[in-house]
C-alpha cells in the first residue's frame, strides 16, 4: 500500500512540473503581448500625428498657391477665395486631429 502512495506522489510530481511550466510561459506570453500592444499603439499614435503634419504641410502650400494665383488673377476673386477658405478648412482639421494625438504637454503649448 505504501508503495502505491509513493508512485502517486512521483505521478502527481511529474504532472505538476509541466502544468506549472505551461502556466509560467503563459504568463511570459501574455507579458509580452502586453509590451507589443502598447509599442503598436504608440506606432499608431506617431503615425497619426505624421499624417496630419503631412496634410497641414500640402494645405498651408495649397493656400500659399491659391495667394499667388489671386494676385496673378484678382479677376475670378470669389472662385479663388472659395477654394483658399476650403483649404484653411482643412488645415484646421488637421491641426485639430494632430493636437489631440500630441500626449506631451509642452509640445501642445508649442503648437498653439
Amino acid at each position: 500500500m505504501l508503495n502505491n502512495w509513493k508512485f502517486r506522489d512521483l505521478t502527481l510530481l511529474g504532472f505538476s512540473i509541466p502544468t506549472s511550466l505551461i502556466f509560467l510561459f503563459c504568463g511570459m506570453v501574455y507579458l509580452t503581448s502586453n509590451q507589443a500592444g502598447g509599442t503598436f499603439r504608440q506606432i499608431g499614435i506617431s503615425s497619426t500625428a505624421i499624417v496630419e503634419t503631412d496634410k497641414m504641410i500640402l494645405n498651408i502650400t495649397d493656400m500659399d498657391r491659391i495667394i499667388r494665383r489671386y494676385l496673378l488673377a484678382p479677376e475670378e476673386k470669389k472662385e479663388i477665395l472659395e477654394i483658399y477658405a476650403k483649404d484653411r478648412q482643412k488645415f484646421q482639421e488637421a491641426l485639430k486631429l494632430a493636437v489631440n494625438v500630441v500626449e506631451d504637454t509642452a509640445q501642445k503649448d508649442c503648437k498653439r
